[in-house]
């Protein structure tokens, strides 16, 4: 079976990191799978993909095309893409109502299927025969390491409490400014807020792994991966209730959702610290890349044969 992935390449002119790592997880299965890059800012920058995929369609002649987040999807709908399957991301349903009007008259109207993340998304979108596929984890790379050499191999002092924020402080929506109030309201003199931007993706093990806790402040979210990685290192996780997130921790000690006020989130910090570990990993083994994989390919396969 060949397969066209759609999504955006503008970040430094390779594939989302997300999409492509599930990507690499259905080629491991067998799929035949080749990546488009949709490069260009704005809807005016996406829309000029349309020949170039379009001409990609023809030379491939692929059996399905997976278009990833809503202006993709887009892209993929005026190029003539079938069967067409979009995943929808988070943003795409959670943040503005343009967003999400748009990606459910499409679901509803254009596209075969549309896949997201969460049962939460699925209720926004208003589109009860949306599949609810969450993205997997690669449990081979993300899997506990050494703190003290993980630490090393940062640059970090193996001694204070490093708390991980895991996303770019400059995207609004991930309430950076809530998760450095929160650490300096803990009071611990040792503390520090580390930030996890632009590294590559084989050296987010070493972050994790060299965290005390990992934190996640946003707004909305879809399906976080990097709290899956987390658990699947054991690493302790606060984060607000966002996307999955409460769903993924589950009963897991050392995790704990929070709302978005100051005190209660230095309060779980407080606790969080003091487990170091977790169990997480054994929480998680249902979402390992493979199986998620294997839950794709059945949608492609009853789509081939439809």
């Amino acid at each position: 079976m060949r397969v066209l992935f759609v999504s955006s390449a503008n970040r430094k002119g390779e594939i989302n990191p997300v999409v492509h790592n599930q990507g690499l997880s259905l080629i491991k299965e067998g799929v035949d799978l080749r990546f488009f890059g949709v490069r260009g800012k704005g809807v005016s920058g996406y829309l000029r993909n349309i020949g170039l995929l379009r001409k990609q369609i023809r030379d491939i002649q692929p059996d399905i095309i997976h278009a990833h987040y809503l202006l993709s999807g887009v892209v993929a709908t005026l190029a003539g893409a079938k069967p067409l399957v979009v995943s929808l991301m988070g943003s795409d349903v959670h943040g503005s109502r343009g967003q999400r009007f748009f990606s459910s008259l499409l679901a509803k109207h254009c596209w075969k299927v549309c896949i997201v993340k969460t049962v939460r998304m699925q209720q926004a979108l208003g589109t009860a025969d949306s599949l609810v596929i969450p993205n997997g984890v690669d449990m081979e790379l993300f899997r506990p390491g050494d703190r003290e050499e993980a630490c090393r191999k940062n640059g970090w002092d193996g001694s204070s409490v490093n708390v991980l924020f895991t996303s770019n402080p400059g995207r609004a929506e991930k309430n950076y400014l809530l998760a450095e109030k929160a650490v300096a309201r803990a009071g611990v003199s040792n503390i520090k807020l580390q930030i996890l931007k632009d590294v590559p993706r084989e050296s987010v093990v070493n972050y994790l792994n060299a965290a005390d806790v990992v934190l996640l402040t946003s707004l909305w979210e879809g399906s976080p991966n990097i709290i899956k990685e987390a658990m699947a290192c054991n690493i302790p996780v606060v984060s607000t209730d966002v996307g999955d997130v409460r769903e993924i921790i589950g009963e897991t000690s050392g995790c704990f959702i929070t709302g978005y006020d100051v005190d209660e989130i230095s309060e779980a910090l407080l606790r969080a610290i003091e487990y170091r570990t977790t169990d997480g990993r054994c929480h998680i083994v249902h979402l390992d890349a493979g199986t998620v994989a294997q839950s794709l390919i059945n949608v492609y396969t009853r789509l081939a044969g439809s």
